[in-house]
């Protein structure tokens, strides 16, 4: 099993670029990764980030990944706005 993964959808109807990134066999007192959302298709250090949710510890791939397209199918929906 790796040991960290980085994934990232561009959604074009939303303009905006989700990504994920999660560090397995990781035990600790805090989140061991993230999803977020930036505004645009290019994220780069100064892309504008519209919202974040940070992962607890302890999932594995399919948990990680089921996560990260529930952001994605949420914001295509327009369940989660991000809109600004």
């Amino acid at each position: 099993m790796k040991d960290f993964e980085k994934v990232s959808d561009y959604i074009e109807g939303r303009n905006v670029t989700v990504t994920g990134t999660y560090r397995y066999n990781f035990d600790a007192a805090r989140s061991c990764g993230a999803i977020t959302v930036y505004n645009g298709k290019n994220v780069d250090g100064e892309s504008f980030e519209v919202y974040s949710e940070l992962l607890e510890c302890g999932l594995d791939e399919e948990k990680f990944k089921a996560r990260f397209k529930k952001v994605c199918d949420e914001i295509e929906s327009g369940k989660l706005d991000v809109s600004f």
